[in-house]
């Protein structure tokens, strides 16, 4: 396209990528850096979410080793924790494509 490039005042024929102008080059950069942060802000929720999958899964093991353990809130923490699971996998997947 006529606006990816532009000619080169330095060199005649010589063609500068878009990012070489100022205005294109901050632009660039702060796409990438958005990227960054977001991609940052994903592997923190990420970090997260496991850790509350991790003490869910303590809490119904210890929960499981008692006589007198609720059935019902088991299968509750259980249900949290396939819940937490399933957001885990999703992410994953969405970070993967970007």
């Amino acid at each position: 396209m006529a606006g990816d490039t532009q000619f080169s005042p330095e060199i005649p024929g010589k063609r500068k990528a878009a990012f070489d102008t100022k205005e294109n080059l901050w632009q660039t950069f702060a796409v990438r850096l958005e990227k960054k942060e977001t991609r940052m802000s994903v592997e923190s929720h990420l970090a997260e979410l496991q850790r509350r999958h991790e003490a869910l899964k303590n809490q119904i093991e210890e929960a499981i080793t008692h006589p007198g353990a609720d059935s019902l809130e088991i299968t509750e923490m259980k249900r949290r924790k396939l819940q937490i699971k399933d957001e885990i996998t999703r992410l994953k997947t969405v970070e993967t494509l970007h």
